[in-house]
């Protein structure tokens, strides 16, 4: 299942629950992960991409930011910028 959310394309669990409930405008720092995390191919495939248990992207995705020391892996799995990411750290 492929789904449009705010301008980006989503797959799979990503649309369901949370994000298609959402009503308020999205900041940009979260729109940022979202697309990371969509194209890298989903919460899961990030997680196996970088090392880590999927549980910790839902939390960045329910967060709206991906923690400091992961910025750079998410970039290098995603192609999405570590300034998109983390404009307060990489200005």
């Amino acid at each position: 299942m492929t789904t449009e959310w705010a301008g980006i394309r989503l797959r799979g669990r990503i649309t369901t629950s949370y994000y298609t409930r959402m009503k308020q405008k999205i900041a940009p720092l979260h729109a940022a992960t979202i697309h990371a995390v969509a194209q890298a191919g989903g919460p899961s495939a990030l997680a196996r991409a970088i090392g880590i248990a999927p549980a910790a992207v839902s939390r960045w995705l329910r967060n709206g930011r991906v923690p400091p020391l992961r910025v750079l892996a998410v970039e290098a799995a995603s192609g999405v910028s570590r300034k998109a990411l983390r404009p307060d750290i990489y200005p």
